[in-house]
């Protein structure tokens, strides 16, 4: 039967895994910025977009002429 306690005792981290592990959670914070600056730039462009239309809607008021002349 197994002892365990002395298995713990035995139990050493592999370095590979802790190098392995750091490089997997980089690649995800690389992965997860990126989304992030995409979902930026994308939001830029709607709203630039949107302020476009809205330019396009909006008339030209007519100036007001002087009453005197």
């Amino acid at each position: 039967m197994l002892d365990f306690d002395k298995e713990l005792e035995k139990f050493r981290p592999s370095t590979e895994l802790e190098g392995a592990e750091d490089a997997i959670r980089d690649a995800e914070r690389a992965d997860v910025i990126g989304i992030v600056k995409q979902l930026m730039m994308e939001k830029a462009e709607l709203q630039q977009t949107v302020n476009a239309r809205v330019q396009m809607q909006i008339p030209d008021w007519p100036q007001e002429e002087d009453e005197e002349a």
